[in-house]
C-alpha cells in the first residue's frame, strides 16, 4: 500500500471518529437529572388529544412497561417519573395521535449522582492534574541521592497531587453509569498505589535521615580523633 493510500485510511478513520458520536446523539434528550429525584417526562402536540408513555428502558436495559397516559395542559403533556435510583442513560418510549394519526416518540434523560453531565472541562483538568502529579515525580527522579530532602519534597508534593487527583476521579466518575464501577475500582487501585507509595518514601525517608546523622556523628569522630 502507497503513502497515499495509508493517509486515506487514516482519513476514513478519523472521518468515522468524527461522525459516529454524531449519529449516536441524533436521539433528542430531556437532559440530565439528580439521581433519586422525580422528573417531568415532557411532550407536546399541537395536533393531538392524547400523548401516552409506553415504556421506560432503565440503564440496565431492562424495560418497564407503563401505558399511562400523560396529563395535558393545552398542547403541553406531561407525566412524573419517580424511579430513578439506577445511574445511567433512560429511554422513553411513547406515542400521540398527531392529526389523528398515531405517531411513535422517543427520547431519553441521564440521572447521575449530583445532576451533572462528565463535561470536556472536567476531563482536561483530570489530565492536568495528572500531568501535575507526573511532573512532580519526574523532578524527584532527576536529583541524586544526595539531595534527598529536594526528592523527598518532590516526591511528597507528587503524592499530595495524587490524592487530589483521586478526589477529583471519585467526583467524575460518579456522574455516569459507564464510569461509576470503574471509578470506584480505579479510586481502591490508587489508594492502594499511594499507600505504598507513602511508605516507600517514610522508609526511604528514614533511611536518609539515619545515614545523615551516621555520617555526621562519624565527621565529629574523625574530627576529634585527629586533632
Amino acid at each position: 500500500m502507497g503513502i497515499k493510500g495509508k493517509k486515506l485510511n487514516v482519513l476514513l478513520i478519523i472521518s468515522i471518529i468524527i461522525i459516529v458520536p454524531f449519529i449516536s446523539s441524533s436521539q433528542p434528550s430531556l437532559g440530565n437529572f439528580k439521581k433519586g429525584g422525580c422528573i417531568n417526562l415532557l411532550q407536546t402536540c399541537d395536533d393531538c388529544t392524547y400523548n401516552n408513555i409506553s415504556s421506560v428502558v432503565y440503564p440496565n436495559s431492562s424495560l418497564t412497561s407503563l401505558n399511562v397516559a400523560m396529563t395535558r395542559v393545552d398542547t403541553l403533556y406531561n407525566y412524573t417519573f419517580c424511579f430513578t435510583d439506577a445511574i445511567g442513560e433512560y429511554t422513553v418510549n411513547g406515542f400521540g395521535n398527531n392529526d389523528g394519526v398515531k405517531e411513535v416518540w422517543i427520547y431519553d434523560f441521564t440521572i447521575s449522582s449530583s445532576g451533572d453531565k462528565v463535561t470536556t472541562s472536567q476531563s482536561i483538568l483530570l489530565l492536568a492534574q495528572f500531568g501535575v502529579v507526573a511532573l512532580f515525580f519526574g523532578l524527584g527522579r532527576v536529583f541524586s541521592r544526595e539531595k534527598w530532602k529536594v526528592k523527598m519534597f518532590f516526591d511528597l508534593t507528587a503524592l499530595l497531587m495524587g490524592v487530589i487527583l483521586l478526589n477529583s476521579i471519585r467526583i467524575v466518575s460518579s456522574q455516569a453509569n459507564s464510569l461509576n464501577t470503574m471509578g470506584e475500582l480505579g479510586l481502591i487501585l490508587g489508594m492502594v498505589i499511594l499507600l505504598f507509595a507513602f511508605l516507600y518514601m517514610f522508609i526511604h525517608a528514614l533511611i536518609e535521615v539515619f545515614n545523615h546523622f551516621k555520617a555526621k556523628n562519624r565527621k565529629r569522630w574523625e574530627v576529634s580523633n585527629n586533632p
